[in-house]
């Protein structure tokens, strides 16, 4: 049996504990940037998307790519630290980053 060798990627939307709700009528959309990479990621990459908001987040992958607004930047950078200390790449991209 042939072991699957192909990249996990993992789109994350983080959001603060203030932002976060439980109710589908105060959920706000994520941003369309992870939507558009998703798409546009190469099939010899198996990509999902996680969004805090909706989603509890399992930090099962190899890549993890985050969209980082500076209101959540400090929460973003800790989570990137504790990703690469367990190994894993991560990239970070949006307003902030930018």
């Amino acid at each position: 049996m042939e072991r699957d060798t192909r990249v996990k990627l993992v789109l994350v939307n983080l959001m603060d504990d203030l932002h976060k709700q439980y109710s589908s009528d105060l959920i706000s959309q994520p941003p369309l940037c992870l939507g558009v990479l998703f798409t546009r990621t190469p099939k010899t990459i198996d990509v999902s998307v996680m969004d805090e908001q909706v989603d509890r987040i399992v930090w099962n992958g190899d890549v993890f790519a985050f969209s980082v607004t500076t209101q959540l930047a400090k929460k973003a950078y800790a989570t990137a630290d504790a990703l690469r200390k367990d190994g894993k790449k991560v990239i970070l991209g949006g307003y902030h980053v930018s």
